[in-house]
């Protein structure tokens, strides 16, 4: 928040309390606001309402804000009790990250780690589901990072995984060459073998195709 006020050009004087504290004080008039960085919503600002006078302030996202900040909104259906039906609020958003240490490849600690990889990762789409705050649904586990490097475990992970989504996509692309060009008859009712055929030929095509 100090950087992005600063970005902004809002000179204020800054208090270190905590959320509950400074809500008692902006009622009292000790204090003109307070912020909150968490992912949206929020379920603690649940208890504030606008008849008792509380309201968002509108942070406009500007284009010379630094790299990192994206333009985002409150709506009535993040704050029913704040934001009123057809009104929203702007506001700046950031990402967040998931960071591990980078262990020696044969220790102890990577071997735990990329079991970590693989429950999180392979379990992230039924969690997002089940666990029920939408900011699980918005999670990229393929997404880079400037500056930083995919841990190898979550690099070795994510390439299987797409290589797993390819071969996916790669079939019903062939259920649909087949079906387009009719290439099952009775005399080749074999998918299995005219499948291997049909991956042969595109990659033999596509070593083909010019850079």
């Amino acid at each position: 928040m100090r950087n992005l006020l600063s970005a902004l050009g809002v000179r204020v004087t800054w208090a270190s309390v905590d959320h509950h504290a400074a809500a008692e004080q902006i009622k009292r008039g000790d204090l003109a606001a307070t912020a909150v960085l968490s992912g949206k919503p929020v379920s603690s600002l649940s208890e504030y309402k606008r008849e008792a006078g509380f309201h968002f302030l509108s942070v406009p996202y500007i284009d010379s804000l630094p790299s990192g900040y994206l333009p985002a909104k409150l709506s009535h259906a993040d704050y029913t009790d704040l934001v009123e039906p057809s009104q929203s609020v702007d506001t700046v958003a950031v990402g967040s990250g998931l960071f591990a240490y980078d262990w020696p490849a044969r220790s102890a600690r990577n071997r735990l780690l990329g079991e970590f990889v693989q429950a999180f990762f392979s379990k992230g789409a039924e969690w997002a589901h089940s666990i029920g705050h939408p900011k699980w649904q918005e999670i990229n586990l393929a997404a880079n990072l400037p500056g930083w490097r995919r841990q190898a475990v979550a690099e070795r992970w994510l390439k299987r995984e797409q290589s797993a989504q390819s071969d996916v996509a790669a079939r019903q692309d062939f259920e649909q060459f087949l079906n387009a060009t009719g290439s099952v008859t009775p005399e080749r009712l074999d998918r299995e073998e005219l499948f291997r055929e049909y991956l042969q030929w595109r990659k033999k095509n596509a070593a083909t195709v010019p850079p």
